[in-house]
């Protein structure tokens, strides 16, 4: 209201005349704005427009004398457009015979086959004297030594093996057929214990045959592969049921993948899969 008030005073100061008139017609700008503005008519459409259209061209031999392409459609054919196809998704081709198939995409890990692993752990307890295979990753073959190990087990048995095989040998000469027959048992007997020790039969034969204990006895690979872990050190105490290798066979490998479960009912036994490392 000051503001205002200000204006109307300086216009009632004595000002030349065309300033004076300058300064009303500013006021009366101010106070009329609002009514000066232009207001919008709407107009009703002539019911009589179009009328001078000439509507004769717009027919078929009209259209193409106009130089406008037309493709001729059959009555039972379905039009989709471009856009559409693209917003639904929609693929068409020609009706026909031929196999359904439903590719199914998913990751897999590489994994040893579990029927081809094998454990190598002694049966006796002892110490490891020497390491034939000292790395993990070697290849081994089946029968090939690991390592040699020294037990006061094994040794006792050799020396219990060729005291049965001397009274064998002087018992079997006595006439009482149950005598030559404890003897013969009482082999029998120290060379099951070796052998239930995976003490090899050509083993038990060379020390039949030389007489002479051995400190220590070697354990061999039970099959071919690689070795996967190796526990076994030169020097160390072992138990028995120690894992001391771990080995195995590479020739086939497992790959496990992971499918939904919507997806089970299209896997089958012998399907045949493609792989892409």
């Amino acid at each position: 209201m000051k503001r205002l008030f200000v204006v109307i005073l300086l216009g009632l100061l004595p000002l030349p005349f065309s300033a004076c008139s300058e300064q009303r017609e500013r006021i009366a700008a101010l106070f009329q704005w609002g009514e000066t503005q232009p207001k919008h008519e709407v107009k009703k459409a002539d019911p009589k427009a179009g009328e001078d259209l000439d509507m004769s061209k717009m027919t078929v031999e009209g259209l193409k004398k106009a130089g406008v392409r037309m493709t001729e459609i059959p009555a039972d054919t379905v039009v989709v457009s471009p856009e559409r196809q693209q917003i639904t998704g929609v693929r068409y081709g020609r009706a026909e015979y031929r196999n359904l198939e439903k590719v199914i995409r998913t990751v897999g890990r590489l994994d040893f086959d579990e029927k081809k692993i094998s454990t190598v752990n002694p049966k006796v307890g002892g110490w490891i004297e020497e390491l034939y295979v000292d790395y993990t990753g070697k290849m081994v073959r089946k029968g090939q030594p690991l390592l040699s190990i020294y037990s006061p087990e094994l040794v006792s048995t050799q020396q219990e093996l060729l005291l049965a095989l001397k009274a064998k040998e002087i018992l079997s000469k006595s006439p009482i057929a149950e005598v030559a027959a404890g003897g013969e048992s009482l082999l029998e007997a120290a060379k099951k214990r070796l052998l239930l020790w995976d003490i090899t039969l050509q083993q038990i034969e060379t020390l039949e045959k030389t007489g002479e204990v051995r400190k220590t006895m070697v354990l061999y690979s039970p099959a071919d592969g690689f070795v996967l872990e190796k526990m076994a050190f030169k020097g160390m105490s072992i138990m028995p049921g120690t894992a001391l290798y771990k080995i195995g066979d590479l020739s086939s490998i497992w790959i496990i993948a992971d499918i939904y479960e919507f997806e089970i009912p299209f896997v089958q036994v012998g399907q045949k899969a493609v792989i892409t490392l």
